[in-house]
């Protein structure tokens, strides 16, 4: 057995940790159609061409986003607010052209011009010397090329965290909602090869409680997907205490993941740890003690609200590196796994590893 669970971001492919994080913010269909494509998301570049390519022809379809802006004219058939001042400077009293602006509903909106910045970045393809055919990554940066000609009358703009940060929310904000993410990650990339994907990961990696939230959301979200079950987080209550003020100093029951199948539930605790074992007496690996009983009181409180169910069964879920741990345990009367999932797997042969622990019988 090995000793850590430690995650490098030299050792996780960033297309993975770049799917999770989707899945853990919402569930996008977009990311569905590039998991059915084998040949989609070899690296960093092309998984972001290909969501932002797909994202961006949803909304055509749809309509670009369009709203008002300001606009400056000089002429002789003025409309919207006198521009005195301006008249003045420009001559307009001796030519009887007056400066005026108005406001005119368009298709330069912010989010556009999101969108045309984060597809110009990415709409140049990478060649591979002796390649006929056209590849993934050509397509889709062709694509974006449209789309970037399709906007010529949309502002440029530079992507900046600024630019991205400040875009208003609204009705359009979800449909342009990949497009931001896209855009986000660009700006943080500065350039999205594969080595400022890295760093990317490495930020990501870094950051403990981010990731912990981050695993613990991409298992109920990606559950809640594909499996058959209902899926939610649940919120257990200690049995009667003697007093409120008792009752108050209690913790919480807060579970991450509860999977009700119609004769079977399965209660999935996450946990984000360096080390997977726990040191015991004589450096002896064990698991460890405080997740287990947190799991055994999940089980106990399930018992308890669902008397007429069958008994649940529990898993403890530890994401891992090039490390494969998969134990069955008895907690009376409870039967739980606690088992890795490995994060440099292919990520069909990812889902599948999570696809059998989270339905297949303890």
């Amino acid at each position: 057995m090995t000793e850590s669970t430690a995650v490098r971001p030299d050792d996780i492919p960033v297309a993975n940790l770049l799917r999770l994080a989707f899945y853990a913010g919402e569930v996008l269909e977009e990311l569905e159609e590039c998991e059915a494509d084998r040949d989609v998301g070899s690296d960093f570049r092309e998984l972001l061409a290909a969501m932002l390519a797909r994202a961006a022809e949803r909304v055509r379809r749809g309509g670009w986003d369009r709203g008002y802006s300001l606009h400056e004219d000089f002429g002789s058939r003025p409309r919207g607010r006198i521009l005195i001042g301006t008249t003045i400077a420009r001559g307009g009293l001796f030519t009887a052209r007056l400066a005026h602006e108005f406001d005119e509903l368009d298709e330069d909106t912010p989010d556009n011009r999101v969108l045309k910045a984060a597809a110009k970045i990415l709409s140049t393809p990478r060649s591979s010397a002796g390649e006929d055919m056209e590849s993934p990554s050509e397509s889709f940066a062709t694509s974006l090329g449209r789309i970037v000609r399709e906007l010529r009358a949309v502002s440029d703009v530079r992507l900046t965290p600024h630019l991205v940060g400040s875009l208003p929310r609204g009705q359009a904000s979800r449909r342009y909602r990949v497009v931001r993410f896209v855009a986000r990650l660009l700006v943080e990339c500065a350039e999205p090869d594969e080595a400022e994907g890295t760093d990317w990961a490495r930020r990501l990696l870094q950051d403990s409680v981010r990731m912990r939230r981050l695993f613990e959301r991409f298992v109920l979200r990606y559950a809640q997907r594909h499996t058959d079950a209902k899926v939610k987080p649940t919120r257990y209550t200690w049995s009667d205490t003697p007093s409120p003020e008792s009752q108050a100093l209690m913790p919480g029951l807060h579970t991450d993941v509860v999977l009700r199948g119609k004769d079977w539930t399965r209660i999935v605790e996450c946990k984000y740890m360096p080390r997977l074992f726990a040191s015991g007496r004589h450096h002896k690996q064990q698991f460890h003690s405080a997740h287990l009983r947190q799991l055994f009181a999940y089980l106990s409180r399930e018992t308890a609200k669902h008397p007429t169910r069958p008994r649940p069964s529990g898993l403890l879920l530890y994401p891992a590196v090039s490390t494969s741990v998969d134990h069955v345990i008895r907690m009376d009367p409870f039967q739980a796994r606690v088992a890795t999932l490995d994060l440099t797997l292919p990520w069909s042969d990812l889902r599948t590893h999570l696809d059998a622990l989270l339905t297949s019988d303890t």
